[in-house]
C-alpha cells in the first residue's frame, strides 16, 4: 500500500480554509500524528470561540497544567485545584499557540470553573451579606483568582507566545460589593522579559478596549512602548482627560493605523482624541464614531484630511461648538454649548470645512451636525460607493439628497430612511446615479422627526407616482430594491414597476393592497421567466387592515430571481 504524503506547508492551507469549523478540525486530527500537528495550533489560536460561554472553563482546566507544583503550594491553591487538574501532562504547548487573549473571558471562564468546586463556596459566599447575585469576595480574588491569572499571562510570556488580538474590556461592575479589585488586570514590563527578544505583545494588530471604570493607563502605556504596528484600535468609555492623553500617545505611535472605533466618549475633554489624527493621515482607512458626544468638530476637520479614508461611520454622535459670533462678526469663545443639529452659526458664517475626497463608504444615523459637515462628505466627482443615511431629517438637510444626485456617480449602494413625505426626494438620485446595484429603503416608527409631521403639500407625489416615475429610470444594473412597510402600492403601480424592471433584479420587497395576492404572485413568475427563464422563491404574508373582511388586505412580498 502506497503511502500518500503530504507538503505540510500545502495541508496547513488546505485546513486554513476550515479553521471556523471546529468539528472539521478535530476530525482532521485524528487522521494521523503529522495532521495532528498542524492541525492543534489552529484549534488553540483562539479556542474560547469554539465553546458555549457554559463550557469555557474546560479551557481554562486545560492552562491550568501547565501551573507549578511550587506556585499551587505558594498561593495555597493546592486544595481547590487538585482535583481538576490532571496528573498527566499536556501533549501540546497549549500557551504557545494562543493569539487571541481576550482578558475578560479568560477572566469569567476561570471564576466558573471554581465555582463548580465546592470549596469556592465556602470562601467566596462570604459575600452573601453584601452581594444579593453571590460574586465571590474580594479576598477570595485578591488570593486565589488574581494569583492564577498573573501566573498564566506569564506563562504565557515564557512560552514565546505572540499576541495579534488583544481585548483588554473590564468587567460591567452592577453593585456595590467591591468584588473587583482594581488591579484585576497585570502585565509584567517588557523589562522583567531579559531573556526574551519580544514582547508578549509586541506582535499585536488589533487592541479592543472597554474602560468601564478602569484607566488602564500602564498597559497602554505599556503597548505605545512595544507595540507599534497595531492595525485596529477600538476605545470605549475613556474616563478623563489623562486616559484621553494616553490614548493619543497609543495612536501617535503606530506605524499605520488602519481602522479607528470611538464609542461612548462623553466627558468634556473627548473632542482632543483628535489631536492623534496627524500622525495617521496617509494609513487611516476605516473610522467608526458610535454614540458620542465632542464639544468641539475638531475630529471631522481631521479626518477630511486623511488621504486614504475610505469608510465613515458615524452613529447616535453629537458635534457641538463652543463658540459664537458677536454682533461685529468677530470669533468669541462661550461656556453656552451650541448645537449643531439646527444649523447653528456655523451654518451662517463662511467656514472653511474641507472635502472627505477619498471616502467609499458613508453611514450616518441619527447624528446632530451641520449641514455642511453633512455636505463635506459628497464632494463633487465624489468617489462614495456605498451611503447608509437612517433617522435623519431630510427637511432640516434639504440639500442632503440633491447633493447626491449631482455628485455621487460611482454610487452603487443607497441604504435610506424615507416617509411619505420624503419618497419622492429619491427620484433624481435614481436619474442620476446609473451606476446603482442596491437600493433600500427603511422605515422606523421608534423615532419620531420633523420628517414624520403630516404634511398636506399638494406638490408632494403619492407612493405610486413616486414608483411609476422611478419605474422609467431604473439603472440597468439594479439586482435589489427594497421598498419599505409604510409605502402600500397599488396593483397597478407595482405592475408597471416590474415591467421596467431589468433582467438584473434578483431581490425585490415590496407591500401592496389588493384582494388577491395570486394576481402579483402571477407577475412576479412571470418576470422571472421573462428574464431569462430564471427561478423565484416568493414569500408572502398578510395582514388585514381592519376587522372588516370586505377591505382590501395588505400584503408583503419577498421576491428573489435567480
Amino acid at each position: 500500500m502506497t503511502n500518500t504524503i503530504f507538503i505540510p506547508e500545502l495541508l496547513e492551507n488546505i485546513i486554513s480554509y476550515h479553521k471556523e469549523n471546529p468539528k472539521t478540525l478535530f476530525k482532521c486530527s485524528l487522521v494521523s500524528k503529522s495532521w495532528c500537528n498542524i492541525v492543534i495550533p489552529f484549534l488553540w489560536k483562539n479556542p474560547f470561540r469554539f465553546c458555549y460561554s457554559t463550557s469555557q472553563h474546560k479551557i481554562i482546566k486545560v492552562y491550568l497544567q501547565f501551573l507549578s507544583k511550587e506556585f499551587l503550594n505558594k498561593f495555597d491553591l493546592n486544595d481547590h485545584l487538585n482535583q481538576i487538574i490532571p496528573i498527566n501532562p499536556p501533549s501540546y504547548n497549549y500557551l504557545s499557540f494562543l493569539q487571541q487573549l481576550d482578558y475578560i473571558i479568560l477572566y469569567d471562564s476561570l471564576i466558573n470553573l471554581l465555582k463548580k468546586e465546592l470549596s469556592y463556596k465556602t470562601i467566596s459566599y462570604s459575600n452573601e451579606k453584601e452581594c444579593s447575585i453571590f460574586h465571590p469576595s474580594k479576598n477570595f480574588m485578591l488570593g486565589k483568582v488574581l494569583p492564577i491569572m498573573n501566573e498564566l499571562i506569564n506563562l504565557l510570556m515564557k512560552n514565546d507566545t505572540r499576541i495579534f488580538h488583544f481585548n483588554l474590556s473590564a468587567p460591567s461592575v452592577t453593585c456595590n460589593c467591591n468584588w473587583l479589585p482594581l488591579n484585576y488586570i497585570f502585565l509584567p514590563p517588557f523589562q522583567q522579559q531579559s531573556d526574551h527578544h519580544y514582547h508578549l505583545l509586541s506582535s499585536l494588530q488589533t487592541f479592543i478596549c472597554d474602560n468601564n471604570g478602569h484607566d488602564f493607563n500602564n498597559i497602554i502605556m505599556e503597548l505605545s512602548n512595544y507595540s507599534k504596528n497595531i492595525l485596529n484600535i477600538e476605545i470605549k468609555k475613556p474616563q478623563n482627560e489623562s486616559n484621553i492623553s494616553h490614548w493619543i500617545n497609543l495612536i501617535n505611535s503606530q506605524k499605520k493605523l488602519q481602522k479607528l472605533k470611538l464609542e461612548l466618549f462623553y466627558n468634556q475633554d473627548s473632542y482632543k482624541i483628535a489631536l492623534s489624527i496627524p500622525s495617521q493621515y496617509h494609513s487611516l482607512n476605516h473610522v467608526e464614531l458610535v454614540d458620542c458626544k465632542f464639544s468641539y468638530p475638531i475630529l471631522l476637520d481631521e479626518l477630511s484630511k486623511c488621504s486614504n479614508l475610505i469608510s465613515l461611520k458615524i452613529k447616535d454622535c453629537s458635534f457641538s461648538n463652543n463658540y459664537y459670533f458677536d454682533d461685529d462678526n468677530n470669533y468669541n469663545e462661550s461656556d453656552k454649548t451650541f448645537t449643531s443639529y439646527y444649523l447653528d452659526c456655523i451654518e451662517q458664517h463662511s467656514f472653511n470645512i474641507n472635502n472627505f475626497k477619498s471616502l467609499k463608504s458613508l453611514y450616518i444615523s441619527k447624528s446632530q451636525l451641520s449641514q455642511k459637515y453633512f455636505l463635506s462628505f459628497i464632494e463633487q466627482d465624489s468617489k462614495l460607493e456605498k451611503i447608509t443615511l437612517s433617522l435623519i431629517d431630510f427637511f432640516k438637510y434639504p440639500n442632503i439628497i440633491p447633493f447626491i444626485s449631482i455628485n455621487c456617480f460611482q454610487l452603487k449602494i443607497l441604504e435610506i430612511v424615507l416617509v411619505e413625505e420624503t419618497f419622492h426626494l429619491i427620484i433624481p438620485i435614481i436619474e442620476h446615479c446609473k451606476l446603482l446595484e442596491e437600493i433600500s429603503i427603511w422605515e422606523k416608527y421608534d423615532w419620531i422627526g420633523h420628517e414624520f409631521f403630516d404634511y398636506n403639500d399638494e406638490n408632494i407625489l403619492n407612493p405610486n407616482q413616486v414608483i411609476k416615475t422611478i419605474s422609467n429610470n431604473l439603472p440597468k444594473n439594479l439586482k435589489k430594491f427594497h421598498f419599505p412597510q409604510i409605502f402600500n402600492f397599488s396593483f397597478e403601480g407595482i405592475k408597471y414597476f416590474i415591467q421596467n424592471s431589468p433582467n438584473t433584479l434578483c431581490d425585490l420587497r415590496f407591500y401592496v393592497i389588493i384582494n388577491d395576492k395570486n394576481d402579483v404572485i402571477n407577475l412576479l413568475k412571470n418576470f422571472a421567466l421573462n428574464t431569462g427563464n430564471r427561478k423565484s422563491i416568493i414569500k408572502h404574508s398578510e395582514s388585514r387592515i381592519d376587522s372588516d373582511i370586505y377591505k382590501p388586505i395588505h400584503h408583503i412580498f419577498v421576491a428573489k430571481f435567480f
